[in-house]
């Protein structure tokens, strides 16, 4: 007769984790340490409160007159740069049992935080508290959105193989996809394959959303349920140690799974193989079945010898703080101790960061568990109430990289002198409004006509940073002039222009982080000797990118004729590089009206060939389909 052995029993503690945890990079100022060390003058803020309660009571202060009355308010612009972190606590709804039971000394977040505290090491996480003979593996696809970008941008790259321009492959595309996708958001992507702002919108709804409703300009959507939401899902799941390192390998070993990189790196390491066949042998070797296989460990702070219900409560959360590396490896920095309060929007600051860091913030909350405990003895069994403080297995995290993105504006005051003593022409510049403080380079252009591109005459450098920012544009040696911060140049003196000289001349700033200004405005500059002053005609306005200097010319950029002999066909391209333009600090797409297309104003362009021998010539319309829906 075949006997099979018990089953071990698996004890599971489910402690609710806070829900919407959010981390925002704010970036006031520079810094010339900002790369090595966390925050300036000693004040690194991690508490609990809004950024301005916490520059109040550390004393970071700043006084204004309304209406005669002199107000002191907190400054965050004091702070050179700091992480703010949200989150929404949990709801007294999702209460883990009736809390009027729980016997607890005193109330408030105060009392919660100075409880956690004092207990740190004795808090147990969820799986602490399970039977010793399993283990834990939680599961988040962090990048899911950002992988399933890049595979439609495959996809969309490798169907696309055609022949023909972007816009004839985006026509071809749009014309075996859904109605709901646009022929732009296509064309966008075939245009621009490394943009990673598309939303991608599960099928399985489609009937219950309308298209119309959707923003389609700039998403691909066709449901309402988004992988944002489900990259921030956690998969949390207990495994019997003897089968761990075969579950994990089988996952690992699965090309197409989400996990298989996550599961193959959790293998390589040398605990999980050792904890499969440290279970497995105690499995085998044991003649008997030990207790702890089949009971949980509960480590107890407190105990009363009276019996109290079984009651439970959330009393606080802990956020930890962790620094990711390059090579994918993270390091614990700090932990912040919050109390339970109602639920309201929880609000926490972090100044003590380093710009260019990567730190991951993640929550969990903490629950303390009162239960009737019965102490067995000799001749009476006891009974009396234990307690434990719990915590829940860390909710979805929020990373945040510490950089800025703000290119500084262009140089202002721009201007030009003659100095007649020494017959040289004086270029003269000024810093323009830079709330970062951060323009560490000045560059002086110049040009003969608008034809030709731009030549760097000088690079001021100035930069200050104990660790320099990597350079994206690399200027000759002997066009860079290095000079002290407290003492950078505003002007230039070119040589190389006499009293017989025409040229065009711009200038840009180059900050910390090596982003770059657009042009400034653009003078030709002459002398006329008849009149022995300099003459200054306006070009260009300031703004013009620098791949495009001539992009606010008003003249025309391209010949309308063009000449060609000994051929007999033609074919015509029409590939814009720009179907739209984004301007301000609100990005708003701006329409030029620069093209002229059926569905819109039924305009059309003509082309016409003349034959110059045979005095004969032929006019051919083309008009445009637009693909991007109104």
């Amino acid at each position: 007769m075949t006997l099979t052995l018990p089953s071990e029993m698996t004890t599971i503690v489910d402690v609710p984790e806070p829900d919407r945890l959010t981390a925002n990079f704010v970036y006031n100022f520079f810094e010339p340490r900002e790369r090595i060390q966390g925050a300036s003058g000693g004040l690194a803020l991690f508490s609990v409160g809004s950024t301005e309660d916490l520059l109040h009571r550390a004393g970071v202060l700043r006084t204004r007159e309304v209406d005669g009355v002199i107000i002191t308010e907190s400054d965050p612009g004091q702070l050179p740069r700091y992480v703010e972190i949200e989150f929404t606590p949990i709801s007294s709804d999702v209460s883990l049992a009736v809390e009027q039971n729980l016997q607890i000394a005193g109330e408030g977040v105060d009392r919660y935080e100075n409880l956690i505290s004092t207990h740190r090491d004795e808090i147990q996480t969820e799986l602490g508290i399970s039977t010793g003979a399993s283990s834990a593996i939680n599961l988040q696809d962090g990048p899911l959105v950002e992988n399933a970008s890049k595979y439609l941008d495959l996809s969309v790259s490798m169907r696309a193989d055609l022949v023909g321009s972007s816009a004839d492959r985006a026509k071809f595309l749009n014309s075996v996809t859904e109605d709901s996708v646009s022929g732009e958001i296509i064309l966008d992507l075939i245009n621009n394959p490394d943009r990673q702002d598309v939303l991608f919108i599960d099928r399985v709804n489609n009937e219950n959303t309308s298209p119309n409703s959707m923003t389609m300009t700039r998403r691909l959507g066709i449901g309402p349920l988004d992988l944002v939401r489900l990259q921030s899902i956690n998969l949390y799941s207990q495994i019997n140690n003897r089968y761990l390192a075969s579950v994990i390998g089988a996952m690992a070993g699965e090309p197409l799974s989400p996990f298989s990189d996550p599961m193959s790196q959790l293998l390589a390491t040398a605990g999980v193989a050792g904890i499969q066949s440290s279970a497995r042998e105690a499995y085998t070797t044991s003649s008997g079945f030990s207790e702890d296989e089949y009971s949980a460990e509960l480590r107890v702070f407190f105990e009363e010898e009276r019996r109290f219900p079984p009651a439970a409560r959330i009393i606080g959360y802990i956020l930890t703080k962790e620094e990711v590396f390059a090579d994918g490896t993270s390091r614990v920095l700090e932990e912040l101790i919050i109390g339970h309060r109602d639920p309201q929007q929880v609000n926490a600051t972090d100044s003590n960061v380093k710009y260019g860091s990567v730190y991951r913030y993640s929550l969990s909350s903490v629950a303390i568990l009162q239960l009737p405990a019965i102490s067995i003895g000799d001749e009476v069994n006891d009974e009396f109430t234990v307690q434990a403080l719990v915590s829940s297995r860390p909710g979805a995290s929020a990373v945040v990289r510490c950089v800025e993105s703000v290119p500084p504006p262009s140089p202002a005051d721009f201007n030009f002198t003659w100095d007649y003593r020494k017959r040289k022409l004086v270029v003269t510049w000024g810093f323009p409004p830079n709330p970062q403080r951060d323009i560490k380079r000045f560059q002086v252009f110049r040009r003969a006509t608008i034809n030709e591109p731009f030549e760097l005459l000088v690079e001021y450098d100035f930069d200050d940073s104990v660790v320099p920012e990597a350079r994206a544009e690399t200027p000759k040696a002997s066009s860079v002039i290095y000079l002290e911060n407290d003492n950078p140049k505003t002007f230039y003196i070119d040589d190389g222009f006499t009293k017989d000289s025409s040229f065009i001349y711009a200038v840009c700033c180059v900050d910390a982080h090596d982003l770059s200004s657009n042009y400034s405005m653009q003078f030709r500059i002459r002398f006329d000797r008849f009149a022995n002053v300099l003459v200054k005609e306006l070009v260009s306005k300031s703004g013009a990118p620098k791949p495009y200097p001539n992009f606010y010319l008003d003249n025309e950029l391209t010949l309308d004729c063009m000449k060609d002999s000994n051929h007999y066909t033609a074919t015509v391209y029409f590939d814009p590089e720009y179907l739209s333009i984004r301007e301000g600090d609100d990005q708003v797409e701006r329409n030029l009206h620069l093209l002229a297309t059926k569905q819109h104003n039924r305009g059309a362009y003509k082309l016409q060939f003349i034959n110059v021998d045979l005095q004969k010539s032929k006019v051919i319309t083309i008009e445009l389909d637009d693909l991007r829906q109104s």
